[in-house]
């Protein structure tokens, strides 16, 4: 697995996450659902990490 960082998005209407390389080059990015609480939202960016 690469090692790279983890990049979040989280704005009113949408949350985004993508994938940087050590490198500096963004792979795959994607439009996360946006939920009420921060733990739902810790929880869905915890999935998104986890795949």
């Amino acid at each position: 697995m690469e090692r790279g960082i983890v990049c979040i998005d989280l704005g009113g209407t949408s949350m985004k996450a993508g994938f940087m390389s050590q490198s500096g080059i963004l792979g795959e990015q994607c439009i996360l659902p946006v939920h009420e609480t921060l733990e739902e939202i810790f929880c869905e960016i915890d999935q998104y990490v986890k795949k």
